[in-house]
């Protein structure tokens, strides 16, 4: 098993691959978060070659495990682009390969008994992780997926700036919606604490997107709570969603919808 990435863009396969590509070069800059960082991982690899992309954090450390991104960006009928992939361990868990490889030097173990004590080993790490993934535990898989969906996320609303959506709401109002949202997820909502954390500042802005959509779309205050659950219990991997914190973000976003929204959006259906 493994931690599945189902996306959709507005914008053709071809630029989705670009813009993968050119963020790359961000993801490289720093922007990577401090507990990663402490990791040992400085930046997101990224790999684009015909349809498919890989997106990896290399380590300082030799002994680590290899947690990778791969998928594919397909066209989307009616239009657009579907961008399907998922998160798994790729190498092996390299920390009980000197232990090992030091007692078949000084022949304390059989190379039977060896190979099999790195075989176990091996397996045992891959086990550990790819169940983290599966759970959305994993802190490195959770961070290729928020990369990959903030750059998607960007594509929808990188048309010029007065260009009007399907509800006629021009680019550059989305574009400040989107902004209000995120603001209001780090200040209000942040399911997980971390917002005392400057360096975690866009922990929750691959989300903005899809919640200000919600708004744009009238969408009434309990199908925007069932939506921020499922992403902090399935997405997150949380057992629990703070339901004082949900009001509040629910009020937050709400106020944020009627300002900045025509009244016949903005209105609960």
């Amino acid at each position: 098993m493994s931690l599945p990435v189902r996306l959709h863009t507005t914008a053709p396969p071809e630029q989705v691959l670009a813009a993968i590509r050119d963020d790359a070069r961000r993801w490289r800059r720093g922007a990577v978060p401090e507990h990663l960082r402490k990791q040992g991982m400085s930046r997101v690899k990224a790999k684009v070659s015909g349809d498919r992309f890989t997106l990896s954090m290399p380590t300082n450390y030799e002994l680590s495990e290899d947690v990778v991104l791969r998928g594919r960006v397909i066209p989307h009928d009616p239009g657009g682009a579907a961008v399907v992939g998922e998160c798994a361990v790729n190498g092996s868990v390299a920390w009980l390969l000197i232990p090992a490889a030091a007692l078949l030097v000084t022949g304390e173990l059989g190379i039977a008994a060896g190979l099999v004590f790195l075989a176990s080993g091996r397996a045992i790490g891959d086990m550990f992780t790819k169940r983290q993934i599966e759970r959305g535990e994993n802190d490195v898989a959770r961070y290729l997926v928020r990369c990959l969906e903030a750059t998607v996320a960007t594509l929808d609303v990188a048309a010029p700036a007065n260009a009007p959506d399907s509800r006629g709401m021009d680019k550059q109002t989305s574009r400040q919606l989107i902004a209000r949202v995120d603001a209001v997820l780090w200040e209000v909502w942040d399911p997980i604490g971390v917002n005392h954390e400057p360096l975690a500042r866009d922990e929750y802005s691959s989300y903005a997107p899809d919640v200000a959509a919600l708004l744009r779309a009238g969408a009434a205050d309990a199908e925007i709570e069932r939506h921020l659950s499922a992403i902090v219990l399935d997405r997150m991997g949380m057992s629990w969603v703070n339901p004082e914190r949900t009001r509040r973000t629910l009020a937050a976003l709400r106020a944020i919808a009627v300002a900045a929204l025509p009244p016949s959006d903005a209105s609960l259906p």
